[in-house]
């Protein structure tokens, strides 16, 4: 079943060809889609959702949103890997301080918050994504390679879109994590009426 979702006003995407933009990050797409490398950025993430490729999608998502925006989304992500009485994490917590005000101070916070989880906290790679943020004013003080922060983002999310034990908890999965992702594209919070996340 094809599932609906609009791709208007992806605000927050940098205004770049599909193919230029996965050769610049070194993402690969299948050539059998035939998305044409032409097309605008928006629109290639739209076929890349028509055809179900969920890997590839989160993959351009993740390099594609801006630096907090995509930490954002890696703290949305793995909010849906705890219990649904658990509004947060010390990790989540970090990384969503960061988000609101990414300097030195709240990077250091990030770092203790990592180096304090335990082995089995679902939450660590959304503070990966924090830690590795390179923002204005942080460009000195941040030493992780350009991709780190969006390979942090693309775990997290990865993760949560494989969490459950059957193909219909991946389908709703799938769909929640593109909203989410897709709203934050344009503008919103991410936060969406009726999601886990």
């Amino acid at each position: 079943m094809q599932q609906k979702q609009s791709f208007d006003a992806l605000n927050k995407l940098p205004e770049m060809r599909f193919g230029d933009f996965c050769g610049q990050h070194r993402i690969r797409v299948n050539p059998a889609l035939e998305i044409d490398p032409q097309a605008r950025l928006d629109k290639g993430l739209e076929a890349l959702f028509q055809a179900q490729e969920k890997v590839g999608f989160f993959q351009v998502l993740a390099h594609a949103l801006p630096v907090r925006e995509r930490v954002w989304f890696a703290c949305l992500a793995a909010q849906r890997l705890l219990p649904p009485e658990v509004k947060s994490s010390p990790c989540l917590t970090a990384a969503r301080a960061w988000v609101y005000k990414p300097n030195i101070k709240t990077r250091e916070n990030v770092a203790k918050a990592i180096a304090e989880a335990q082995p089995d906290d679902p939450t660590v790679l959304a503070a990966d994504a924090a830690f590795h943020g390179i923002v204005g004013g942080l460009d000195d003080e941040v030493k992780s390679p350009p991709a780190a922060c969006s390979a942090m983002v693309f775990a997290a999310v990865i993760q949560a879109l494989f969490d459950g034990e059957n193909e219909e908890a991946l389908q709703q999965n799938w769909h929640d994590l593109v909203a989410c992702g897709v709203n934050i594209a344009q503008g919103g919070n991410g936060q969406l009426e009726g999601a886990d996340a």
